[in-house]
């Protein structure tokens, strides 16, 4: 089992497919390689496409602000140890380890009515956190990392209707990745320690209770955490299982009406009276490292052909195929591929067993006879072999079943 799990460490495969690394000289925060940022890239474009069809706002917040903004939030008391503080000679600064006062700085810059709402920030917010050592694991758990957070400013009667719209947002986004077994976790207070919580019972009672109908009416399987939920509201949790059994918690939701009061955050009401919206914090990935983290364990290196950095590989058996393995190139650069040719001094034969260890899906073979006839030779990492065909069969059917061919710009 030790040395299974060792075969799919996300900081070993990440290493071994030249995705990212870690040194010594900047701890807990990764260094991305070119394949790497790909793969980075690629959660991005999907995260934002699939926001920009549902009517959010994208925002970049600084990374460093004031102290006194974090003394306003609270996250100066409760976070403190997490955080990095700086200063200009002026004012002591802190780099933000998460992104939701900027968000309520942003809402703020002009006052909003009920027909405004509910208003939708999303945000892909480079925060950081000082994890001690002994916490630290790779991606899954650093110290500079993307929050793909979201902040909705709604009403009272806003929050259910809010809820399922994330919900369904956090199952299509996870599921095109291939997660399709979740359970989910509710935080609810404990009702011994009614001095422990801000606002009003009634509040706390209708929140968790939408939580609790959500998870009925969509059929999803829940637990409660009776305790577990922070000072200002309750929260839902989505955990995964990966390919190899393993669970994950990524997507999270906090109900939250403590700092829209404590910075003064309000909309004019049907009454043309000054009401406090209610605030949902809420992530999808959870962060672009640790998912990324994830999907490395969970596809063992063997990204779905849209998602592989580089899709195929071409290898002229010798020197005398290198113009014609560029000229295969150039056809397939132009369809949209990512293409790759090793013309490496070394033999076929080490060409082979990179293409393999690379865990990329298509080597293409370029030989004498294959350029005298205009043709290609190929095998898949899964372990097919053809011979001397047309380009077009190869993308026609591909050879390779688990890792179809279409949709091969992006699958979203």
């Amino acid at each position: 089992m030790d040395s299974y799990v060792k075969n799919i460490d996300h900081r070993r495969l990440g290493e071994e497919l030249d995705l990212y690394s870690f040194y010594e000289e900047a701890p807990g925060c990764p260094f991305y390689h070119p394949k790497g940022i790909f793969l980075r890239e690629y959660l991005i474009r999907r995260w934002r496409l699939l926001h920009q069809k549902n009517n959010y706002k994208e925002i970049i917040s600084p990374q460093l602000m004031k102290e006194e903004l974090w003394e306003k939030s609270g996250h100066s008391d409760l976070f403190s140890e997490l955080m990095f503080y700086s200063s200009d000679g002026e004012s002591k600064l802190a780099l933000k380890p998460m992104s939701c006062p900027g968000a309520i700085l942003f809402y703020k810059r002009k006052l909003k009515s009920y027909k405004d709402l509910p208003v939708r920030l999303c945000e892909l917010g480079h925060v950081h956190r000082n994890e001690p050592s002994g916490a630290r694991n790779g991606l899954l758990r650093a110290r500079s990392f993307v929050q793909d957070d979201a902040h909705i400013f709604c009403s009272e009667k806003m929050v259910k209707d809010e809820l399922q719209k994330i919900l369904n947002l956090a199952r299509e986004l996870l599921a095109s990745f291939g997660f399709k077994d979740f359970y989910f976790e509710i935080s609810l207070r404990d009702y011994s320690k009614q001095g422990k919580y801000l606002g009003k019972d009634s509040m706390w009672i209708k929140l968790e209770n939408i939580l609790v109908e959500l998870m009925e009416e969509n059929d999803l399987s829940y637990v409660k955490k009776h305790g577990e939920a922070k000072f200002y509201g309750p929260s839902l949790d989505l955990h995964l299982k990966d390919s190899n059994g393993n669970n994950w918690q990524c997507s999270s939701v906090q109900i939250d009406f403590n700092l829209p009061k404590r910075f003064d955050v309000s909309f004019i009401n049907e009454k043309g009276e000054k009401e406090i919206p209610i605030l949902i914090h809420r992530a999808l990935y959870g962060s672009l490292e640790r998912f990324l983290g994830i999907l490395v364990e969970h596809y063992e290196g063997v990204f779905p052909f849209a998602m592989s950095p580089i899709q195929f590989r071409i290898a002229p058996i010798n020197q005398e195929q290198h113009s014609y393995a560029r000229e295969v190139e150039s056809k397939l650069e132009k369809m949209g591929f990512r293409v790759e040719v090793d013309d490496r001094s070394i033999s076929f034969s080490k060409k082979v067993r990179n293409f393999y260890s690379s865990k990329e899906p298509y080597l293409i073979i370029v030989g004498k006879s294959e350029m005298e006839k205009g043709l290609i030779s190929f095998r898949s990492r899964s372990g097919a072999l053809k011979k001397e065909i047309d380009l077009s069969e190869l993308l026609k059917d591909g050879g390779d079943s688990n890792h179809p061919l279409f949709g091969y710009h992006d699958e979203s």
